[in-house]
């Protein structure tokens, strides 16, 4: 859901993504670490990779949560 609203919001100007930001490496790092899905963990990893080619947050962000997500998996 954070995914839609991220995504549409950027288009009407971006207040939400980046008030949001803040709050992401930790929840995808909750997320990946609490529940053990496949299918989730590759959908957050995916969203994160739509999030880089749609340059919806900058590089320093997506490392960000790259890094979070990794650091959850292992």
């Amino acid at each position: 859901m954070a995914n839609d609203v991220i995504q549409h919001d950027k288009r009407k100007g971006g207040d939400f993504v980046k008030d949001f930001l803040p709050m992401l490496p930790s929840a995808v790092h909750h997320i990946v670490s609490q529940v053990d899905d496949a299918n989730l963990h590759k959908t957050v990893k995916r969203i994160i990779q739509i999030w880089s080619e749609r340059q919806i947050y900058q590089a320093d962000a997506i490392k960000l949560l790259r890094t979070n997500y990794e650091t959850a998996v292992n």
